[in-house]
């Protein structure tokens, strides 16, 4: 790996500042109740659903596709030039709207990141870097683009379990503490 150390510590410490939320509110409300309607009720029906959500080293194919791939219905939510539309959707087809749309976003995010680390005017020494840290803490040869989506994701399931828990009037907290 050409990462050295203290880069790939850098690029570690500064994911968790990469987060969907922030870049499109649109999309993470929609991975809020796609989490809702979907996955909950996925992992649920599928008794290996859990163990797939927690030992995922491809969030985006085992949410999107294997776990919350049911007939149920959520809505769906897009935003051109500021203007909001919803429509209600069957899971099995939300789910790839949603992963085409983060892996739209999947630049900008790229972008915030290599900023964060003071690359943005070097995005393919930044890949280069960032595929070498990743393969340090990863043991796995998977893009720099790939590695911060699994990132990405990771953090937004973590928002939609909270926004879950305060819509149905728990305490993040406790489900938190439940659900580690």
């Amino acid at each position: 790996s050409n990462a050295g150390l203290g880069f790939s510590l850098q690029v570690m410490s500064t994911l968790p500042s990469v987060k969907l939320s922030a870049i499109d509110a649109t999309l993470q409300k929609n991975i809020d109740f796609y989490f809702r309607n979907c996955v909950s009720v996925g992992i649920l029906l599928n008794q290996q659903g859990r163990n797939l959500f927690q030992n995922s080293d491809n969030l985006i194919q085992d949410l999107f596709t294997n776990i919350g791939n049911g007939s149920q219905l959520t809505p769906l939510f897009e935003n051109n030039n500021n203007i909001e539309k919803q429509s209600v959707v069957p899971c099995s087809d939300a789910g790839p709207q949603i992963v085409e749309m983060i892996k739209n976003d999947t630049d900008e995010a790229m972008k915030i990141h290599a900023a964060l680390l003071g690359m943005a005017n070097d995005m393919a020494n930044y890949e280069q870097k960032f595929l070498g840290a990743a393969q340090i803490y990863n043991e796995q040869a998977v893009s720099a683009r790939s590695y911060l989506q699994q990132s990405m994701i990771m953090l937004a399931s973590q928002d939609a379990i909270i926004n879950t828990a305060k819509s149905v009037g728990l305490n993040p907290a406790s489900v938190a503490a439940n659900t580690a």
